[in-house]
């Protein structure tokens, strides 16, 4: 038989850093910093509702009271859109450059849509905002994959446990604190 030699583009390709393995317990900041990871994301994706509407009405796209909440949603939706569109190419890219890098370019890139979405002056800007805000940051599933990989057996109950827990709280808190910071020139 004749070996037939594969195109290099169908070879797959070594990843550039080590396949990660659970190695002994994971002290308590490891959890803190995920944690934290979780609670970023929460962040971002409820602190918006309770200015969202406000925001919306003064840019002036609406007709009348319930024109608006169509485009309060379609705000609002625009991260998810994104998510759903991105997260499969933030998975494929952790497996071949790692998932720390993909982490921090998430965290960065998170930022800098919140500016995008903070700094608007037009609808369409608003909307840029939040569907980068879910275009760019592929951190939900990411950091739940590092720590299925990173934990061993007898923590990685208590790691995704910490996950709902920050998850849960900080989307408690951050429509709270949004609702406090809605019209922060008139308060």
């Amino acid at each position: 038989m004749v070996a037939v030699e594969r195109p290099s583009s169908l070879v797959p390709r070594k990843p550039r850093l080590p396949p990660l393995e659970a190695t002994g317990e994971k002290p308590l900041f490891f959890f803190a910093v995920v944690a934290l990871l979780n609670i970023v994301d929460a962040f971002n994706l409820n602190i918006v509702w309770p200015m969202l509407p406000f925001m919306v009405e003064s840019f002036g796209v609406a007709k009348s009271e319930a024109d608006l909440g169509a485009w309060v949603g379609a705000a609002g939706a625009a991260v998810s859109v994104g998510q759903l569109m991105s997260s499969y190419v933030w998975g494929a890219l952790s497996d071949r450059i790692g998932r720390r890098p993909v982490l921090l370019m998430g965290m960065f890139n998170s930022t800098f849509s919140v500016l995008v979405f903070g700094t608007a002056t037009t609808y369409t800007q608003c909307l840029v905002g939040r569907f980068l805000s879910g275009l760019l940051n592929g951190n939900a599933g990411v950091v739940k994959t590092y720590v299925g990989e990173t934990t061993n057996k007898s923590q990685r109950t208590f790691a995704f446990s910490v996950f709902a827990l920050a998850f849960g709280t900080a989307s408690v808190l951050a429509p709270a604190i949004g609702g406090v910071l809605q019209q922060p020139a008139s308060t």
